[in-house]
């Protein structure tokens, strides 16, 4: 089929005119507006029906095919840098979003730059001709122009042929948003897999990182043990020397406060000693969260001599000197 400079194609006999089909259906909102608004038509005279007529199929075919087809807002032509959706002839609302459909004679070749002056222009062209920059030369060829979800940067192309034309290709309009569709549904679905797999690879690093932190906070309180325990052992043996060295000193109140410290060693050793209680409650405490406590202790840690329990050998001695920190000892 070839179409001759400035007329339209004649339609295949297996596509039936949308023309005669209008004579026993409503036609749509948004074919009406079309016809009204000779300014945003975008297409030679002679093919305003046939382009009315592939709308009106449009419309048909969203409802057939359970989506909706709206006209668009008034007067959004008129509006400077609307959007592709905005700058259409129907909106299709689908599952896959919302697709706006523009209808257009196909320009041909060899067209000659316009005057940027308007004035100079014909007053009688329409406003989507006298806004080119370049001269229109009708070619009787149909485009549709779709934008929405999925679709080609400067919107997806359906063009006549010399064995298509545009109303045959309306059933490839909508399988399209139909294959859109679905590849919006499988990106989502990857995407929700993809933040599964990083919340779960999060939540396993952060296990990870409590569980060392945890045992990290055990070998603390291991060592903490171990110091504690070279300190009892020369605390004992400290204390076994001072059992001869109490009994040789002569002065009764001298000795009376000699033995004083002498059993207050005693209990410190059997309080702090890791060998005793420490054994039957372990440092093995984690927090709610799965983590461990900042810093587990186990009984006898070197801090548990505090001086404030200690009052009474706190400050200067009866003598003016300085009475030592008794909550440690030197290795």
């Amino acid at each position: 089929m070839s179409a001759s400079k400035g007329s339209s194609p004649s339609p295949d006999s297996a596509i039936p005119a949308a023309r005669e089909r209008g004579k026993a259906l409503k036609r749509h909102g948004a074919v009406g507006r079309y016809i009204k608004h000779r300014d945003w038509q975008f297409v030679s005279e002679n093919l305003v029906e046939r382009a009315a007529d592939v709308i009106q199929a449009i419309a048909e075919e969203a409802e057939k095919r359970g989506f909706t087809a709206n006209t668009p807002a008034k007067g959004i032509w008129t509006r400077p840098y609307s959007s592709s959706l905005q700058r259409s002839h129907i909106l299709i609302r689908t599952p896959a979003g919302l697709y706006s459909i523009r209808i257009q004679e196909v320009p041909g070749p060899g067209a000659a730059k316009k005057s940027p002056h308007a004035w100079t222009q014909p007053k009688s062209l329409p406003a989507w001709e006298a806004a080119r920059a370049w001269e229109f030369i009708p070619t009787g060829k149909l485009e549709l122009r779709v934008h929405g979800p999925e679709a080609k940067y400067d919107g997806d192309r359906y063009r006549d042929s010399l064995s298509r034309l545009v109303e045959a290709r309306i059933p490839e309009v909508f399988d399209s948003f139909e294959r859109y569709a679905v590849q919006i549904e499988e990106r989502e679905t990857r995407r929700e897999q993809e933040a599964e797999r990083r919340r779960s690879a999060n939540e396993l690093a952060k296990e990870r990182a409590e569980e060392a932190r945890y045992q990290e906070a055990l070998r603390r309180a291991l060592d903490q043990q171990l110091e504690d325990w070279e300190r009892t052992k020369k605390a004992a043996a400290f204390l076994a020397e001072m059992a001869p060295a109490i009994a040789a000193i002569e002065d009764d109140a001298a000795r009376s406060k000699a033995l004083e410290w002498s059993e207050w060693i005693q209990g410190h050793i059997e309080e702090t000693n890791p060998l005793g209680k420490a054994l039957t409650d372990p440092p093995l405490h984690k927090t709610s969260h799965g983590g461990s406590d900042d810093a587990p202790r186990a009984p006898g840690a070197r801090d548990v001599l505090d001086h404030r329990s200690m009052t009474k050998w706190r400050g200067i001695t009866p003598d003016g000197e300085p009475r030592p920190n008794w909550s440690s000892f030197s290795k």
